[in-house]
């Protein structure tokens, strides 16, 4: 595995724990997989996060081909919305145990937003600042 810089949108271990049984119901072609799905999922909460071109990605993740077509396919299928609803369910505390409860951060936001442009049939090629 290649080294790669920690970002501040990459998922906490708690976070991936969280949501990795949505993705290892999906066996088909993990003989071809070279990217762990949290890579992939990383990748995507970075391109969300800083508003990244697909094609301007750092050294470190994965192709933006591949990044794409993953969250094109997580999209489509609903997948991408589960993961966004589970991370933002985990996060939220009882209102006894947080008085001030957190919001649905930008972070998770945008990818919604752009998984709803998608199934709309909507390009999301150009990012919403």
């Amino acid at each position: 595995m290649k080294y790669r810089t920690k970002y501040s949108s990459d998922l906490t271990t708690k976070q991936w724990n969280s949501i990795k049984h949505l993705f290892e119901k999906e066996k088909r072609g993990s003989h071809f997989r070279t990217h762990s799905k949290r890579k992939l999922v990383d990748t995507v909460l970075y391109l969300n996060k800083t508003v990244c071109q697909w094609r301007q990605l750092p050294k470190g993740f994965p192709k933006w081909q591949t990044v794409h077509s993953f969250y094109s396919r997580a999209c489509a299928n609903g997948l991408w919305e589960k993961t966004l609803r589970l991370l933002v369910k985990k996060a939220e505390k009882p209102l006894d145990e947080n008085p001030n409860p957190p919001t649905l951060s930008s972070l998770l936001r945008k990818p919604h937003l752009r998984c709803a442009r998608l199934l709309a049939g909507t390009p999301s090629s150009t990012p919403e600042v």
